[in-house]
């Protein structure tokens, strides 16, 4: 029969048709782990890698042409820290702060996991429940992705490791290890998510710690810094000849050059020094 014939090979391409779709649409979603794209998920940066690339190297390169009226060394060093910093230290720096504001939240979300466990839930609804006690923000958010991924029939392995791609840490990790563990090898004993709820906690209060005994010296940094800065600029409005001839004569320019790039080298290693991980 034509008729039938055409109606079948119109279903045929239909159903074809839908399955490249599908098959693009998972192709363009899909972020691989490792990848760049992936450190800027973790950053809170939702911007395709290769435009947030070309972003920072335009802005690299202005700084550095606007430099150049000190002399090339200073523009050349300019083009290359600021690139290293925005693409490496940058988003190294956001991706744990980010995860400085999931990890105070997460031993309560722990807490409730082992509670509904507690109660008869199983690990599936045990975590739904638990999420749903999250105050919110950054890990309630994130919380809701890996629960859409749990009522889609994911596995509690599955579903956890969206939550590792988006937030880093090994806190996340450990978890993760644990939830799928304990859905795969049908455990009972909640006493492992208690220990890492108490370990999570340690550590928390560690960091606070260490990060109060750092507010003086972060204060004594800065004051440093705003004398080495501002003492030019006085000393220029109050005797505008003074610095004059060092834009003229070539060694004064090599002097004005290393003292910038001086300052630029000792905040950036300041602000490495003083980020505390655990």
């Amino acid at each position: 029969n034509p008729r039938l014939y055409l109606l079948k090979l119109d279903s045929m391409e239909d159903r074809f048709g839908e399955k490249k779709k599908k098959k693009k649409k998972k192709k363009d979603t899909h972020i691989e782990r490792g990848s760049y794209q992936e450190k800027l998920m973790q950053a809170g940066l939702s911007i395709n890698s290769r435009v947030y690339v070309a972003i920072v190297f335009g802005v690299a390169f202005w700084a550095a042409s606007s430099a150049l009226f000190l002399g090339p060394f200073l523009a050349v060093f300019l083009f290359f820290i600021l690139s290293y910093y925005f693409l490496v230290s940058y988003i190294e720096e956001r991706a744990y702060k980010r995860k400085n504001k999931v990890i105070p939240h997460l031993p309560g979300f722990i807490d409730g996991i082992a509670s509904a466990l507690g109660t008869g839930f199983n690990i599936e609804g045990a975590i739904i429940q638990a999420a749903h006690s999250v105050p919110p923000g950054i890990l309630r958010t994130e919380l809701e992705q890996v629960e859409k991924a749990l009522n889609s029939g994911f596995s509690v392995k599955d579903s956890m490791s969206v939550l590792k791609q988006r937030i880093t840490g090994k806190e996340i990790t450990s978890l993760a290890v644990a939830l799928g563990l304990f859905s795969t090898l049908g455990g009972s004993m909640l006493e492992p998510f208690r220990r890492l709820a108490r370990k999570i906690r340690d550590q928390q209060h560690v960091v606070e710690k260490a990060n109060r005994e750092l507010v003086q010296v972060k204060q004594a940094f800065s004051v440093i810094l705003l004398l080495s800065i501002g003492s030019p600029l006085v000393l220029s409005l109050l005797k505008p000849g003074y610095l004059s001839d060092a834009f003229v004569d070539p060694l004064g320019r090599f002097i004005m050059q290393f003292a910038v790039m001086l300052q630029i080298v000792s905040l950036v290693a300041f602000k490495k020094m003083t980020n505390l991980k655990i």
